[in-house]
């Protein structure tokens, strides 16, 4: 089973204050954040929009979007360790 959850014109909102939310619908849920992934852009990539995923440790993650370096990234958690993940929430600016 999936369910998903989308909210939109959300340009009001700091990427920190959804890292936030995104921490408490973990806390609602039950599970483990187990991972995060940031964005960022490929200057000259192949197609417009063309990025790089980083994987690096929840920390890492809000020390980079604290300090301005990162605004678009995923927060998972995969228990089970199959894809897709058990649960993710992503916060997108593009």
């Amino acid at each position: 089973m999936c369910t998903g959850v989308s909210f939109y014109d959300t340009l009001h909102i700091h990427p920190l204050e959804a890292l936030q939310a995104g921490k408490s619908y973990f806390d609602v849920i039950g599970m483990p954040i187990t991972g995060a992934t940031y964005y960022e852009h490929i200057k000259n990539g192949d197609h417009e929009g063309d990025h790089d995923l980083f994987e690096v440790s929840l920390e890492k993650l809000e020390a980079r979007i604290e300090n301005g370096l990162t605004s678009s990234y995923w927060l998972y958690s995969d228990v089970r360790g199959g894809r897709p993940w058990d649960a993710a929430f992503t916060y997108q600016t593009w």
